[in-house]
């Protein structure tokens, strides 16, 4: 039988650090080569007296959204400060699956998009839900996406955001950079994959003096949104998988790039 494999293939995987461990697992057991080499570091916010007034009220929301693993790491550990048990009553909401199991580590079900991790796919599930005066608290990072907040108002929801951790550029030490530069030299990087628009700026802001060669590497995203960011930078190829979860882009890595072994 035909088994999907990854040899001889490279993917560098620009996550942030502490995120790409599972995805650099499964490329390697499919016979691939993971050059994990974050783009971008996550730290944490400090916390405002307006955010902690905010997790005070916790229990004063209907509804609670994180809207990445990044936003449960730093969010709910600030929550977990104030709240020693959670308060009933809450729909718990994440982004996606990793999220949600992130959220479960702290003894929370979230309700997850049958499909679609994203912030259109949160619109769609929460389409059949009154909005009207719901009190909705969106845990999210500095700067994020507008959509949510601004569809979910426009339905009539009261709207807090929660930010509590902001990116920045990563400075790579000199040997990974010297690795990345001579994948790209000697043509060895099958493809590249990033999980934002951000991360892919910072791609290519990294690998400054080798700007137009990466461009012409296939490059592996989780959305449309990123897709036609790519596609307006200048990036040749871009494939979109149908969500962030490992399953996902791993389904898209063997379709786009097939090495087919018979067992």
């Amino acid at each position: 039988m035909a088994k999907n494999s990854l040899e001889g293939k490279t993917i560098w995987i620009a996550r942030p650090a502490g995120q790409a461990e599972d995805i650099t697992k499964r490329i390697e057991q499919a016979g691939g080569q993971a050059f994990v080499m974050p783009v971008m570091d996550i730290i944490p916010c400090e916390a405002s007296p307006k955010d902690i007034q905010q997790v005070q009220n916790l229990d004063h929301y209907q509804q609670v959204i994180f809207l990445s693993t990044n936003a449960v790491k730093f969010g709910l550990e600030l929550l977990a400060q104030y709240w020693p048990q959670w308060p009933v009553g809450i729909q718990w909401w994440a982004v996606g699956q990793a999220t949600a199991d992130a959220i479960k580590s702290y003894g929370i079900n979230a309700q997850t998009p049958n499909r679609q991790s994203s912030s259109e796919g949160l619109i769609k599930a929460l389409a059949g839900e009154q909005m009207l005066d719901q009190k909705i608290l969106i845990v999210r990072g500095e700067n994020g996406r507008n959509l949510l907040p601004e569809t979910l108002h426009a339905k009539g929801a009261k709207i807090t955001l929660l930010e509590v951790y902001k990116r920045q550029v990563a400075n790579p030490a000199e040997e990974q950079r010297q690795k990345l530069v001579n994948f790209i030299k000697n043509d060895q990087l099958s493809s590249i994959l990033v999980t934002s628009v951000e991360a892919l700026e910072n791609a290519v802001s990294i690998a400054f003096d080798h700007t137009l060669t990466i461009k012409k590497i296939p490059l592996v995203v989780i959305s449309q949104r990123i897709a036609d960011a790519a596609t307006a930078m200048g990036f040749d190829t871009v494939h979109v998988a149908q969500g962030m979860e490992s399953n996902e882009i791993m389904k898209l890595l063997f379709l786009k790039f097939p090495n087919n072994s018979i067992m």
